[in-house]
């Protein structure tokens, strides 16, 4: 289940914006989407910035959506204490999210010169929104419909962006690409980036390095034997127990591989979790020639663990790799 997480401010002494009408969009955009069961829009009204770490950590988002008034200083306008204006900067707001990215994939800034917000966010998250300048009320309902709606067909960020743009267009916004802008961090790209659904599904064809979209040329298995995955499955467990680690570490391993991240299914039980992933990894085979993906997720892994679980990680390695029969 994708969560978007929908953050609204409006504080007194700023221009009332029909908040209520663009979650009211978004909603019934989502509800009409092949995908609406797997999309869930939960609200949090009247935004402080002591209620930001909190709504992270609880919601657990994969989407992260402000709405609401910013400044030309790059700034999101938040609630105070006693509901005025609090202007928080860019870096702020990035630093939260490198503390609190875990299951954060996209940001939108839909607010007025948020432009410097997305490009400071994306440091940590994979795609973020902003906007150059003023966009008005109506334009910025519209923008995010279309975006929620395509991301609920199954379509990627990139998409979602896009057809969001050329929403504005047909409503007569001058540039509308140059007025909402998609920053993305380095290694992703946005059209490679679907959230759910799976847009490769029509073009796959029987096989298991094309199932998994696994570039040609390279070997499309990582056969393991019992001995080696039940050890891969001990070192593993610990590190894995939710949702957010388990994405979190993947992330972290396969960065440079996102068409590899797009195959996990991070929810479940932790075998039954474990059990598909050491399927995927195994059926994927290598990320590069010589580089089993198995092996790179264990890599990635050694730094985390104690001396005695390294030295079990070197072993399967080495077993992985075909240097040894095995542990």
């Amino acid at each position: 289940m994708i969560q978007v997480l929908f953050l609204a401010a409006n504080p007194a002494g700023t221009t009332p914006l029909a908040l209520d009408e663009e979650i009211r969009a978004i909603d019934a955009k989502i509800r009409g989407a092949e995908y609406r069961d797997r999309l869930e829009l939960a609200s949090h009204w009247a935004v402080r910035l002591d209620d930001l770490s909190g709504l992270l950590m609880r919601r657990r988002p994969d989407i992260v959506h402000f709405s609401g008034h910013g400044d030309p200083l790059g700034e999101i306008i938040l609630l105070a204490a006693d509901g005025t204006p609090k202007p928080v900067p860019a870096e702020a707001l990035a630093e939260l999210f490198r503390v609190l990215k875990d299951n954060v994939r996209v940001v939108v800034f839909n607010a007025c010169h948020s432009e410097a917000q997305a490009k400071a966010v994306v440091r940590v998250i994979d795609c973020a929104v902003g906007m150059s300048r003023a966009i008005d009320d109506d334009h910025a309902i519209a923008f995010a419909a279309e975006f929620y709606q395509a991301l609920g067909f199954g379509r990627s960020v990139q998409d979602a962006y896009d057809l969001g743009v050329t929403r504005l267009m047909g409503e007569g916004v001058a540039n509308a690409k140059g007025l909402v802008k998609l920053r993305k961090r380095r290694g992703i790209n946005p059209a490679d980036l679907v959230l759910v659904g799976d847009k490769h599904e029509s073009n796959r064809e029987p096989g298991v390095g094309a199932q998994l979209g696994r570039p040609a040329g390279l070997e499309a298995s990582t056969p393991v034997s019992a001995p080696i995955e039940e050890a891969v499955r001990a070192v593993l467990r610990p590190l894995m127990p939710d949702r957010g680690r388990r994405q979190a570490r993947l992330e972290r391993a396969f960065a440079a591989y996102p068409g590899l991240l797009d195959r996990f299914t991070y929810d479940g039980e932790t075998s039954v979790f474990l059990s598909s992933l050491i399927e995927t990894l195994c059926a994927y085979g290598d990320v590069e020639p010589g580089v089993p993906a198995l092996a790179v997720l264990l890599e990635s892994l050694r730094g985390e663990v104690g001396a005695g679980d390294r030295q079990h990680i070197d072993q399967i390695l080495r077993a992985v790799r075909g240097t040894v029969p095995g542990p």
